[in-house]
């Protein structure tokens, strides 16, 4: 059992960590089985569970089918809008593809911004 999160699940003996990451009682993010998250998954973590408290029913899936089409792409392209600095509801939403993309078991990149077109692409892939 993790020391460190000993409300959550015991580590898995092996093999890829995926699925939906759960915030401990110290406030910090861990995976499913009670490791902590990298800093920047963590990140990921605050910006899509923001994401998620104002998206309607079936984003989600159509979220998901819109990874299944990249799949076969490489890569995924989201509108993210224009201007100078990146708007919380951009970094939300690419936060939210990233984690939903591990969640299902694909291996994925960082966001490449395009700001002349209002756009981000991230390569994704199977592992």
């Amino acid at each position: 059992m993790n020391q460190e999160a000993p409300e959550l699940s015991p580590k898995r003996p092996g093999g890829v960590l995926e699925g939906k990451p759960v915030q401990g009682e110290d406030g910090k993010w861990h995976d499913r089985f009670g490791e902590k998250l990298l800093e920047d998954q963590s990140k990921d973590s605050d910006w899509t569970a923001k994401f998620w408290s104002h998206q309607p029913r079936g984003m989600e899936d159509t979220m998901k089918e819109n990874l299944e089409k990249a799949l076969e792409q490489g890569s995924i392209t989201v509108l993210i809008g224009g201007g100078k600095e990146l708007e919380d509801f951009a970094k939300e939403k690419m936060s939210a593809y990233r984690q939903l993309a591990r969640e299902l078991g694909y291996e994925v990149g960082q966001f490449k911004l395009h700001k002349n077109s209002g756009t981000a692409t991230m390569e994704i892939g199977k592992k």
